[in-house]
């Protein structure tokens, strides 16, 4: 019995040993996850089709261009992870152009295309123009549309991953694809065209089980003494400035676990959507959710 209780303890030790020799120190998770992100750059502007007429619109300088002329995008940010060396995996708010006033650009539209048409009008009655009355027929078919409600707003996205290779440290540009444009899921994979040689490849949390209920995945990472961490970028402001160095946060522990989020204090989130969480084997577990009124959560919905 005295051999059984001691052949047991020892088996615990060991195991213990183990599962303690697993577990990674916050300083070697960053070094073995920071060479597999990416920051993503997100371009976009709309088109409102009118018919056959169109004009294209910034919200970076909210103003109106003509479709011959070259457009000021808005941009924005993200992080993504290198889930193969040419599939870059991400929160959908990255790559989501944001909601617009639809109403406000019909108003804005109709006053500005009036205020025309009475002005080629008079133009035309002084000195009659084939070309300026051609304008006035467009003109009369954009203000119709409008104001039938025959017209539409169509977003135009352009994406630019940058990431940083972990051998060469050499700075690698290169535009991407969205791969996955289903919006009923919340997370997105696009496609890099320069394959990363060596890259880091994130594994995935419960990536060979997907018929376990999220609700249990999310409890398991929470068992004993396994912690999630934040790593991602604080902020960028241009993807063609010096890459910022990547940040982790301290370990957090949110015991208010409901079926799709955990949720997050924006101190851990670092503010950054697409910054991923990992456990202490470097694993996603999920990705920064970032809503367009501002609530960060994790997307667990990624495992």
């Amino acid at each position: 019995m005295k051999d059984k209780l001691i052949i047991k303890a020892m088996f615990l030790v060991v195991s213990m040993t183990i599962l303690t020799a697993c577990e990674k120190s916050e300083k070697e998770l960053y070094e073995i996850c920071a060479p597999g992100l990416v920051c993503i750059e997100h371009s976009f502007y709309y088109e409102i089709r009118m018919g056959s007429v169109s004009t294209l619109f910034s919200p970076l300088t909210n103003r109106f261009y003509n479709p011959s002329e070259t457009v000021d995008k808005a941009k924005t940010y993200g992080t993504g992870a290198l889930v193969s060396n040419d599939t870059i995996l991400t929160s959908r708010n990255v790559v989501t152009v944001p909601p617009i006033d639809k109403q406000k650009l019909r108003d804005i539209l109709l006053t500005n295309y009036k205020a025309s048409r009475e002005w080629l009008k008079l133009s035309i009655d002084i000195e009659f123009s084939l070309s300026e009355y051609a304008k006035l027929q467009q003109l009369n078919q954009a203000i119709g549309a409008l104001e039938t409600g025959k017209w539409e707003i169509i977003p135009h996205s352009e994406y630019r991953a940058k990431h940083m290779h972990p051998e060469t440290h050499n700075q690698i540009f290169a535009s991407v694809e969205l791969l996955d444009d289903s919006s009923d899921l919340p997370y997105a994979k696009l496609h890099m065209y320069e394959d990363i040689p060596d890259a880091y490849i994130f594994p995935l949390t419960a990536q060979a089980d997907h018929s376990n209920p999220v609700l249990k995945q999310i409890k398991k990472l929470f068992e004993g003494k396994r912690e999630l961490y934040v790593i991602g970028y604080e902020g960028v402001t241009d993807l063609n400035a010096q890459l910022p160095m990547p940040t982790m946060s301290s370990k957090f522990e949110d015991k208010s676990i409901n079926e799709l989020y955990i949720p997050l204090p924006s101190g851990e989130a670092k503010g950054r959507n697409g910054n991923l969480i990992i456990n202490q084997n470097g694993e996603i577990a999920g990705i920064i959710n970032e809503s367009q009124d501002g609530v960060q959560g994790i997307n667990l919905r990624t495992l």
